[in-house]
């Protein structure tokens, strides 16, 4: 559904141009990622692969969710950041990862690729899932680094 705001019904009230438009998504489907996940991280420019064997997703609302690293990193609360993951969200097993700061903290910004599959593969014989595939950037001074997230189930 989107909603398209054209005018207010008091006179102190104004629009703001980045909000003119809202879209409101309705599913029909269940959205249940959370749990530990067996996650292996490659970075895509340098193949280099960082395995993390007992990674947990959390949810935080309904189909909003938090992984416990980003990229290579796990640490970035002992640094003051207040999580070491990223948010995504799950709509009908299609995830989308918005723009945030790396941990909620640094000027780094992680992203999802908008020109790669992000996916929830699921069970054939059960419905549950069994792995979820995640492609996203982190910013540095030096360049983007794209990263491929592949959890496994456990």
């Amino acid at each position: 559904i989107v909603i398209n705001l054209t005018q207010v019904g008091t006179g102190n009230a104004v629009i703001s141009e980045a909000k003119k438009s809202i879209t409101i998504t309705i599913a029909k489907c269940a959205s249940d990622l959370a749990g530990t996940y067996s996650l292996s991280v490659t970075r895509l420019d340098t193949g280099a692969v960082y395995n993390f064997p007992n990674e947990v997703i959390t949810q935080l609302a309904l189909g909003v969710y938090e992984t416990s690293t980003t990229g290579p990193y796990d640490d970035l609360t002992d640094d003051g950041a207040p999580r070491n993951g990223f948010i995504f969200k799950d709509v009908c097993q299609s995830i989308v990862i918005d723009e945030q700061n790396l941990g909620d903290f640094y000027s780094n910004l992680v992203y999802g690729n908008p020109d790669e599959t992000n996916e929830v593969t699921l069970s054939t014989d059960t419905g549950l899932v069994e792995k979820i595939t995640m492609n996203y950037t982190i910013t540095f001074a030096a360049g983007p680094r794209n990263y491929r997230a592949v959890y496994t189930k456990l």
